[in-house]
């Protein structure tokens, strides 16, 4: 039966094509020679020594079979078995991880399903070879469970999500760490919209397995859904620590942090959204708010140096866009902190100088910084012109009442009223001094 199954191997093999993501050459050639002893064609057997080549040749040529380091620079070898996985099923695809430390195995043994094998360096040739006739046997003869597990997958595809349920279910006795039938019942709950039943299946996937990879981002993901900011932050260090971080996952990460307010955390977040290939317009905004949120924070903690960093790196986050610039700087006028505003004011850019939100930012500091006829002239021209908010209107006809200017402060009421009839009462209260 053996020897059947060994030309069966063969027979499997010689139609695949291979990637080894490996920076070693002398690695790379134990794994070639074992391949092609069992009749795969040298010229299908490719290799990456870095990741971006490796995510070029997994788009370009597709291959069936990868095989990659635990880490390739400061990039997981699981972001690109995920790759994989979204171009072949589980059942038809062989990922493969090799991995230096012993930490690292209990880590890749948690991919369950992503991951068919891990070996740990340094191997022999024989080694390699055992591990990976075992898993190519496992793909072509599966257990009884894995094929529940499949059809379970089957069903979900087709909607059947009542006969999914139960065939998960009868799966569990299966197994002695039935992980992925309870990943897969949560995901047929999530399809129901019942979240507490998927958790409950998550968390006990993770009592078999604290790590599995699934049920572990399962669990966090409907924690999130369900506003359970507290727990759902208690499991990002266990994500972040031990697996890549998609650009919604981080999105993600964010809000909990500012929900628990654990923004001395979101340095490291930061830095990971700069790592990041795809920074989406929605995670963008995102961050850039979260950024915002915990310089305000610091602010109402008299923490004005960890205020200023936050700012600065929620401006860096837009590009120094001055919507986001408007936003901090009003966080400085609050607390009449007019250095600060001043600070973030230079740093409007390009077209955004001399926009409308430009001039009423510089009026806004400018009250603060000259005389209050020169901030009475520059605010008259910002209504004047249309360029006003009800805020800045407020402002100009307090500064002309003030300078005993009644008659200028009735004008730019009737300017400031037409613009904006909502503040009419209010400031036809101030000139008659009904209004403070």
């Amino acid at each position: 039966m053996n020897r059947e199954k060994d030309t069966d191997v063969a027979k499997f093999l010689n139609s695949q094509g291979a990637l080894v993501v490996e920076p070693s050459n002398a690695f790379f050639s134990v794994i070639q020679s074992c391949l092609v002893s069992y009749g795969m064609d040298s010229k299908k057997i490719l290799m990456a020594n870095t990741y971006s080549d490796a995510v070029a040749v997994l788009k370009q040529e597709k291959p069936r079979i990868l095989i990659t380091e635990y880490m390739i620079g400061k990039n997981f070898g699981l972001s690109l078995i995920d790759m994989h996985d979204e171009m072949y099923d589980a059942f038809s695809r062989i990922a493969i991880m090799v991995t230096k430390e012993s930490s690292d195995n209990a880590v890749a043994e948690a991919a369950e399903e992503q991951l068919d094998a891990f070996i740990v360096k340094p191997f022999s040739g024989a080694d390699f070879q055992k591990r990976f006739i075992e898993v190519v046997k496992r793909k072509m003869y599966p257990s009884e469970y894995l094929n529940r597990i499949r059809d379970g997958k089957e069903n979900i595809k087709a909607k059947n999500m009542e006969q999914a349920i139960s065939i998960f279910k009868d799966a569990k006795p299966l197994n002695p760490t039935p992980t992925l039938a309870c990943y897969y019942l949560g995901e047929c709950y999530l399809n129901q919209n019942d979240l507490e039943s998927a958790r409950k299946e998550f968390a006990e996937g993770r009592k078999y397995n604290s790590l599995h990879y699934k049920c572990l981002t399962g669990e966090f993901d409907c924690l999130m859904q369900e506003r359970k900011y507290k727990d759902a932050y208690g499991l990002v260090e266990l994500i972040r620590k031990h697996y890549p971080v998609t650009s919604v996952r981080l999105g993600k990460f964010f809000i909990a942090a500012v929900y628990t307010e654990h923004f001395e955390d979101m340095m490291l977040f930061y830095e990971m959204y700069t790592n990041l290939d795809n920074r989406p317009p929605e995670l963008i905004g995102l961050v850039s708010l979260a950024l915002v949120t915990a310089g305000r924070y610091n602010i109402r903690n008299k923490e004005r140096e960890a205020a200023i960093k936050f700012f600065e790196m929620a401006s860096n986050v837009t590009g120094r866009s001055v919507d986001t610039l408007e936003k901090i700087i009003e966080e400085w006028l609050k607390i009449e902190d007019i250095d600060a505003a001043e600070r973030f004011f230079k740093l409007i850019r390009g077209d955004d100088v001399g926009s409308v939100k430009y001039i009423q930012l510089n009026f806004k500091i400018g009250v603060h910084m000259i005389t209050p006829e020169a901030a009475l002239e520059m605010g008259r021209k910002i209504v004047v012109e249309g360029n006003s908010t009800p805020e800045v209107t407020k402002k100009v006809v307090r500064l002309a009442i003030d300078t005993g200017k009644a008659t200028l402060a009735e004008s730019l009421i009737i300017k400031g009223a037409q613009a904006h009839p909502e503040i009419r009462k209010e400031l036809y209260e101030m000139l008659e001094g009904q209004s403070k």
